[in-house]
């Protein structure tokens, strides 16, 4: 099994604000730079035959230049429970074509529909 997700990676401007941020936390293990990216679709853990016919699909999504800025902060998890911090991306209509093209590639690939809304992080 294999834990993909599709993403685009944060650029350098925007995360070099982040790593400064990246404190406070008792035991965190933050990220390095070039970590930091931007969530489309989480795919979750595959097995390899169905990655192959993902990864076949994704090949061909394409999307334009996105302007990106950062809006709002969140976590999974609650409490000692939380496991990972997340920014938020403010509302950008070109990253949510982008992600309705990895859902469709998805879908295309035979993966079940993502349930929840598209919230970019």
């Amino acid at each position: 099994m294999i834990r993909l997700f599709a993403a685009v990676a944060v650029p350098a401007e925007i995360g070099q604000g982040l790593l400064s941020r990246q404190r406070g936390l008792e035991a965190a293990r933050w990220r390095p730079l070039e970590a930091f990216h931007i969530t489309l679709r989480f795919f979750g853990d595959l097995r390899e035959d169905v990655a192959a016919d993902l990864d076949e699909q994704l090949a061909a999504v394409s999307g334009h230049t996105l302007d990106l800025s950062l809006q709002g902060a969140g976590a999974f998890g609650e409490g000692e429970d939380i496991h990972a911090v997340w920014a938020g991306v403010a509302e950008n209509p070109g990253l949510h074509r982008l992600a309705a093209r990895c859902e469709t590639a998805a879908r295309r690939a035979g993966l079940k529909a993502e349930g929840r809304k598209y919230l970019p992080h």
